[in-house]
């Protein structure tokens, strides 16, 4: 998966929002624990219609810690099944779809790789950022 890795282009088949939340106090050990609020187009993901109308998709969410020097430092890789129902299709197309996951990293200047991934279409979503992680 050339999306998932450290400095590769930016990816744009699939259209997301992330909200990187930092730990909320101190760590009870030498990592960090981040989470990672994903918010999906729908409208940039396929979803297939099933007889009862519903419609499903199924999405697989990354975040993956890199060092300085483009090692991997840890990762979250969890996939997951929609199912949208007739009567909330139109709220979620306005809202879009929310999952988070989480990441537990050291302290250091860190890059975190994002990416979004429609497995029924094979296409990709991805960022990368820099973040310094705080000692706890």
């Amino acid at each position: 998966m050339a999306a998932a890795e450290h400095n590769a282009p930016t990816a744009s088949e699939v259209l997301f929002k992330v909200r990187v939340v930092p730990p909320a106090g101190p760590s009870p050990g030498p990592l960090r624990h981040y989470t990672f609020d994903f918010n999906v187009d729908p409208h940039s993901i396929s979803m297939e219609n099933a007889p009862d109308g519903s419609s499903h998709a199924q999405v697989e969410f990354l975040a993956i810690a890199y060092d300085k020097d483009g090692k991997r430092l840890n990762h979250s890789d969890v996939g997951f099944a929609f199912i949208v129902r007739p009567a909330q299709y139109s709220a979620a197309m306005r809202s879009g779809i929310s999952r988070q996951i989480a990441l537990d990293v050291p302290p250091g200047h860190l890059f975190f790789r994002v990416a979004v991934h429609d497995l029924l279409s094979n296409r990709f979503g991805s960022t990368e950022f820099p973040l310094e992680v705080k000692a706890p």
